[in-house]
């Protein structure tokens, strides 16, 4: 597992809060915990989008909520 913030290896477990295991990078001593959306390229998500998937059944394909996507989506700067 890499950090998502440096992108280094040395992550270790850091509690778990409602079923979401949190970790810590000891390289940049950053908190933060693994969601579903982090294995998804961004490159898949704007094809989807591209072909006329809507935004919830995105969210139903991958086992999240549609805000989540939504941020996804601001995030990564991806455009309908």
């Amino acid at each position: 597992m890499r950090c998502k913030y440096c992108l280094q290896t040395n992550v270790v477990k850091n509690g778990q809060l409602s079923y979401d295991q949190y970790y810590r990078c000891r390289s940049c001593n950053r908190y933060f915990r693994r969601t579903l959306l982090d294995d998804v390229n961004p490159k898949v998500i704007q094809s989807l989008l591209n072909n006329g998937v809507h935004r919830y059944e995105i969210a139903r394909k991958y086992g999240c909520t549609n805000t989540a996507i939504n941020r996804y989506i601001k995030e990564h700067k991806l455009i309908e």
